[in-house]
């Protein structure tokens, strides 16, 4: 590639975290690219998260070295395993898919944990 097609050529600043066949991923596009992926991922309810960087980074680059982004990059894909293996849980009991449903069940299922481990603290 030459250098004219380099410096038109966007940088991909940021860093989709998305699932891609059941299983989480990180994909490396330039700030407008990544903002319609993410939105579309937001509009069917599929999860996942964007990350940006200053324009001029290649984020890519800039995750091999920087462990604060890696640390982050990690926790956003924690988050969207989680949220992939609620769903699934969910789908397998017949929970409505509907967002306002899921989020109910999600609620009352984390205030049962909590409360039973908190019993069961309690007791020792």
């Amino acid at each position: 590639m030459n250098e004219i097609t380099e410096a038109v050529k966007p940088k991909r600043n940021a860093i989709l975290i998305h699932a891609n066949d059941g299983k989480v991923a990180h994909t490396f596009l330039p700030e407008s690219e990544a903002h319609v992926q993410f939105d579309e991922l937001q509009r069917t309810c599929a999860g996942g998260s964007v990350l940006i960087l200053e324009a001029d980074c290649d984020a890519e680059f800039f995750l091999q070295f920087s462990p604060g982004l890696r640390e982050r990059v990690a926790e956003a894909k924690f988050e969207l395993a989680r949220a992939i293996k609620w769903n699934e849980v969910m789908d397998r009991h017949g929970v409505p898919a509907d967002p306002e449903t899921r989020a109910k069940a999600l609620k009352a299922a984390q205030e049962i944990v909590d409360t039973t481990i908190g019993d069961a603290l309690r007791r020792h």
